[in-house]
């Protein structure tokens, strides 16, 4: 590995490179593995205790810039999670922490990279299967909506009835917008179409625009949202420093 900080090189291989790595991997996992389950931990982030996973696994940045590989591993495995399946980041972690584990394990008595990554995802497609074929439920009644809410809620029946009669209302293919509300009522409102409060859809807008050039742009594309700035603060500056025009595209 070839890291760049603070203007100069560094090379960390074999065992120190490993082993810095699966730190940043331990930190985030651990870490975030005190919230796991309805009866999990919380986690004070700064003056904020929160039990979420994925806000705990986001918020762990080691300083090295060789743990922060591990680090940064664990927490995508975690966005991709919560971003297909809206739950299950602490459990993602916890896994991935094992298979981190398991693999150095393998490398260190002479196992071949590559024979390892392909038994992982052979090993992940079957278990996949038969969790769709053996163990999956489909969720088509809002009784069943409700349980799972509930438990989601931290076994709090108000909140998950409250969560799962808004999901229900809004379909398989809708949207929450979950905002913060200072007065004690627990509401939700019920809104069909979508509304554009801003006037990018004015045609007047759109035609007298201002021009805009980039000469020789670089555009970049992410495959995660971008949830921080020190998830490209890096790389931005070295971009910047060369006068170059840096666009990004990434998913919200």
């Amino acid at each position: 590995m070839i890291m760049e900080k603070m203007g100069f090189t560094t090379i960390t291989k074999g065992n120190e490179g490993q082993s810095a790595i699966m730190k940043g991997v331990r930190d985030v996992a651990e870490t975030t593995a005190i919230t796991h389950g309805p009866n999990g931990g919380y986690v004070s982030i700064g003056i904020n205790p929160t039990k979420d996973g994925v806000t705990v696994a986001k918020s762990v940045w080691p300083e090295d810039p060789v743990e922060q590989i591990g680090a940064m591993q664990v927490q995508r495995a975690c966005l991709q999670t919560v971003a297909r399946a809206g739950d299950g980041t602490t459990a993602c972690a916890i896994l991935a922490l094992s298979l981190f584990a398991g693999a150095r394990k393998r490398i260190e008595q002479g196992s071949n990279t590559f024979r390892i990554i392909k038994g992982m995802q052979r090993a992940s497609n079957a278990v996949v299967q038969y969790i769709q074929e053996e163990l999956s439920i489909p969720v088509d009644n809002e009784e069943l909506l409700r349980k799972i809410a509930t438990t989601a809620a931290n076994n709090d029946e108000n909140l998950g009835a409250l969560i799962s009669e808004a999901a229900y209302q809004a379909g398989r293919n809708g949207v929450i917008l979950v905002e913060n509300k200072y007065q004690g009522v627990d509401e939700f409102k019920w809104t069909m179409g979508y509304h554009i409060p801003y006037g990018v859809i004015d045609k007047e807008l759109l035609l007298n625009a201002p021009e805009i050039r980039l000469n020789s742009p670089r555009v970049v594309f992410f495959a995660d949202p971008i949830e921080h700035d020190r998830q490209i603060g890096s790389f931005v500056r070295a971009w910047t420093e060369h006068n170059k025009a840096l666009k990004n595209a990434s998913p919200y």
